[in-house]
């Protein structure tokens, strides 16, 4: 290995070394301050939200605490009350469909309803070919008939029409819908649902109480309860004086490196 080149180095000073090493240094020396000073202030917000929570446990009267309560437990209830509606199917949903959108003079004698592939057979007859095709047009037009398949129709001896046919429905018609009668209109109006209510107790108000400070006030509308406080005095808000004295001492560091260097090159030069 060939020395030369470290002995090259010591006897000729390259300035741009000195100033990588002051460089590094001072950068070292920052990071290190910035650390520490983010790290107190870390460690006095932690102390603060703690301070707060442990605060908020005193807020309220027991009255208060006991309507709090109640009013969660409500809120509880009614989201196991909509998962088992959205997890549940509703089968009666089909017959439903089918009352509606039965024409007149459609009679139906079987009627097979597959809930897991969405699908209805029916066998049925109508009492001549022009309204069994207003019945056929009529389940076509239905936003929750998929498809019309298997479609056979024969003429009687008395000139009514038996047919079979099997309607490909939409799964959210099992879906839970509040108004059954909602869900076969015609396309003359959107369908609506209507989730389940918060009992009268409840929805007949917010909670409220006369304004003191740190007081909770109450509200429940429709499926969400909202838990506030009433505002306080603002504490002015201390300066940020951690983050400005870092940047400040920060600056200051690289200054003060920045002349040092400038200082050992003039004195190289003499």
């Amino acid at each position: 290995m060939d020395f030369s080149v470290i002995s090259q180095l010591r006897a000729k000073k390259f300035w741009w070394l000195d100033v990588m090493l002051y460089f590094a240094v001072s950068l070292l020396i920052a990071a290190g301050f910035c650390y520490f000073v983010f790290s107190v202030k870390s460690g006095m917000i932690k102390k603060q939200i703690s301070d707060a929570a442990s605060s908020l446990d005193t807020v309220g009267t027991q009255e208060q605490k006991a309507q709090e309560k109640q009013v969660n437990d409500y809120i509880k209830k009614i989201n196991d009350f909509n998962n088992l509606f959205k997890n549940h199917k509703f089968v009666s949903n089909g017959f439903a469909f089918m009352q509606n959108e039965t024409m007149p003079y459609i009679w139906f004698k079987q009627f097979g309803l597959d809930q897991k592939g969405a699908s209805i057979q029916l066998s049925g007859q109508a009492d001549n070919m022009d309204n069994f095709s207003r019945q056929v047009a009529n389940f076509e037009k239905s936003k929750y008939v998929k498809k019309v398949g298997m479609l056979n129709s024969t003429v009687g001896s008395d000139g009514k029409i038996s047919f079979s046919v099997n309607l490909t429905l939409d799964p959210k018609i099992f879906t839970y819908i509040a108004d059954l009668s909602l869900i076969v209109q015609k396309n003359e109006k959107t369908q609506q649902s209507q989730a389940p209510q918060i009992p009268a107790e409840v929805t007949a108000g917010a909670v409220k109480e006369p304004a003191k400070s740190n007081q909770k006030m109450i509200t429940v509308q429709e499926n969400t309860a909202t838990v506030s406080f009433m505002p306080t005095p603002a504490k002015q808000s201390q300066p940020k004086t951690f983050i400005i004295l870092a940047v400040v001492i920060f600056s200051a560091i690289i200054i003060l490196a920045i002349i040092a260097i400038i200082v050992f090159k003039k004195l190289n030069a003499n």
